[in-house]
């Protein structure tokens, strides 16, 4: 199984450099950086297996934008670095370096507004196996709009496996397929603890979002770290098939989202892996949430997708901050074409969870 072929890797890189007037010729053929771009960097960009027509271009970009113009890469993204702190009077705060990680490096992207005299939420962003922080972060437009919501990003890349892709050590299931046993939990904790040094965080307001390696990676970090995530939101990654390996840490805000066409991680789950729906209703379970479930109004978030193609479920009774949901896609695939509208509701929906 692999959950982001090489030649969807390039797509979405091509597509982000055309949509943020970056030189897609360097994208194709290397790194990106944040010199070259204005975004965060992207670490090593996967090199294409074969030669890209306009027509696969214009395909990535539709990925990346949707069919009503997501604007999330309009402009390119402001990457704090030595120089963005600089006029700011920080006492107690040291100046903050151009990225986290030390020898494996995460960009961010701070609010707009930042201003250390307040706190400030924070979310990882945990690419799919093959991908990166930067392309993840292209195709959904999270950290466009987290900027403007006041919300700390972190964009973090998985190691390298032997067949040259970025992965997470998430569930058993995905994705070290080559039993590398690489701590990731630590390593994204760690990047958490590192940007408290330099920023002021909200510690009641941690978040991660991850889509497919990086879902299931964010039910890793809500199982063993429920103390401290207060929501995660997973696009088409699924849960513990075996709940008993997910150690009761604390009450986590779930959303799951999955299209009911995915035929790389089914949405109804397969052996090494639950269903969609039991991965939400795990955590309903986990925070106390009532068993009844009430279906709320449809979205319209995937353009290839006819009318208002999402059916929204909520849990019912759960406590205040600990909410679960499941968002189905009707039709949609495992790489949904997503307007704007989907960074957009699940801010929404992550914003509203806090820890006790």
């Amino acid at each position: 199984m692999r959950v982001l072929s090489e030649r969807l890797t390039v797509l979405v890189a091509m597509a982000a450099c055309a949509v943020a007037a970056v030189g897609c010729a360097e994208a194709s053929s290397g790194s990106v950086s944040s010199a070259d771009t204005g975004a965060p960097p992207s670490g090593d960009v996967v090199e294409p297996t074969d030669t890209l027509s306009s027509s696969d271009l214009v395909e990535a970009v539709d990925v990346v934008q949707g069919s009503d113009n997501n604007t999330a890469l309009a402009q390119p993204l402001d990457v704090a670095g030595p120089d963005a702190r600089a006029e700011l009077d920080v006492p107690d705060f040291p100046k903050a370096p151009g990225s986290l990680g030390g020898d494996r490096p995460a960009s961010y992207v701070l609010p707009d507004d930042y201003d250390p005299k307040k706190s400030w939420p924070v979310m990882l962003v945990l690419h799919g196996y093959g991908a990166s922080g930067f392309i993840q972060d292209a195709y959904l437009g999270i950290s466009a709009e987290a900027r403007t919501r006041g919300v700390i990003v972190i964009l973090p890349d998985g190691t390298v496996d032997t067949e040259g892709s970025q992965f997470w050590n998430g569930t058993d299931a995905c994705c070290d397929f080559g039993k590398t046993g690489v701590d990731d939990v630590a390593y994204l904790t760690g990047l958490l603890d590192e940007a408290a040094t330099y920023f002021n965080i909200d510690a009641s307001r941690t978040y991660s979002l991850g889509h497919s390696n990086g879902a299931f990676m964010s039910y890793r970090l809500a199982c063993e770290h429920g103390d401290r995530f207060a929501g995660i939101v997973a696009l088409a990654g699924l849960m513990w098939k075996d709940g008993g390996k997910c150690p009761d840490t604390g009450k986590v805000g779930v959303l799951q989202v999955h299209g009911t066409d995915d035929d790389t991680i089914p949405y109804l789950g397969k052996l090494n892996m639950p269903t969609a729906l039991d991965s939400a209703a795990f955590w309903a379970t986990r925070n106390g949430c009532a068993a009844g479930v009430t279906a709320l109004e449809t979205l319209d978030l995937d353009t290839q997708v006819a009318g208002n193609e999402t059916k929204v479920e909520v849990f019912d009774g759960c406590p205040d901050g600990a909410a679960a949901a499941l968002w189905t896609l009707q039709g949609g695939s495992h790489i949904p074409s997503f307007s704007g509208l989907f960074a957009e509701k699940a801010l929404d929906f992550l914003l509203a969870q806090r820890q006790e």
